[in-house]
């Protein structure tokens, strides 16, 4: 079974970028900027981050005055001082990203970058 498989929902691909606070460096309350590549309503895949954190930390994602406690599920270093991580939300706020995933809404969002494109639907 892959990994996506075993994901209860699929992820978007998205970039927003976002300010993220890690629970236990309280000298930098501004936080660090970092933006997704994926997201999902229970979390999302971080790029940018050049300070190490692994999986079970709490950190605080904040999105214009919205925000977020995230548990680090996991952590992969990319390059030199590059690291993706996966966070996942500690509880629920459906409305965090500002994005309707309901597959309906998907589909209408699509045919309207299509028609703003000018790109005929196949």
């Amino acid at each position: 079974m892959s990994r996506v498989e075993k994901r209860a929902r699929n992820r978007s691909k998205m970039v927003i970028g976002i300010r993220l606070s890690m629970a236990k460096d309280k000298t930098d309350a501004a936080g660090t900027m970092v933006h997704t590549l994926d997201i999902s309503p229970t979390g999302a895949r971080l790029a940018g981050l050049r300070e190490q954190v692994a999986p079970g930390d709490i950190v605080t994602l904040q999105r214009s005055h919205k925000r977020a406690k995230c548990k680090v599920v996991w952590c992969r270093e990319m390059g030199p001082r590059e690291i993706q991580v996966g966070v996942q939300f500690i509880g629920t706020d459906p409305t965090f990203w500002g994005v309707n995933f309901a597959p309906e809404a998907k589909t209408a969002e699509e045919k309207k970058m299509w028609s703003l494109l000018g790109a005929k639907e196949k």
